[in-house]
């Protein structure tokens, strides 16, 4: 029996909801029977779930504060596993994109806000770009796998945010200052 998969020349339509939907139901249908297996109630669990994450704004928004980051760091993946460049360091690049972006606020506080905003979108970028920039350098100087390289930096850049937040200043302008 020969087994071969071929690329689907046309559209769904109306079935891509179709598979949307049933995968969403395997999906929470599984959930469910763990729980039950757990000796929970199954989706009674999910309700509780459901609740915790949508039920009121306020865990609306905290659900939403949680899910962005974490978008932009899968859309900034996707975007490099398109070009088939191996980048695992997103979570390094954000952490470091947020030191840019607080050093801006915290370093020019008197700016307009018309000015101060496009300013710290800058900075974050220019530092999570810079922070990107390590592995891209050694993968083609020394041809060190940049899978590796970007993994590690993310400890790296989630130590310093760390600092930075203890301190409330930059670890990189101690050492320069």
């Amino acid at each position: 029996m020969n087994f071969s998969i071929h690329k689907r020349e046309e559209s769904l339509g109306w079935g891509v909801l179709v598979v949307y939907l049933g995968t969403l139901a395997l999906a929470f249908g599984v959930c469910a029977l763990l729980l039950t297996m757990a000796g929970k109630p199954g989706l009674g669990g999910l309700g509780i779930m459901f609740r915790g994450a949508f039920g009121q704004s306020y865990s609306l928004l905290d659900s939403l504060t949680k899910a962005v980051p974490i978008f932009l760091c899968a859309l900034g993946v996707a975007l490099s596993f398109r070009m088939q460049v191996w980048n695992i360091g997103a979570e390094g690049q954000f952490a470091l994109g947020a030191i840019g972006g607080a050093w801006a606020a915290l370093t020019f506080p008197g700016l307009p806000g018309f000015l101060l905003l496009p300013l710290v979108f800058v900075c974050a970028m220019a530092c999570g770009a810079a922070w990107g920039l390590i592995p891209a350098v050694l993968k083609l100087r020394l041809g060190v796998s940049e899978i590796i390289t970007s993994l590690m930096l993310n400890y790296i850049g989630a130590l310093l945010l760390e600092t930075f937040a203890a301190t409330g200043s930059a670890p990189v302008a101690r050492v320069l200052g």
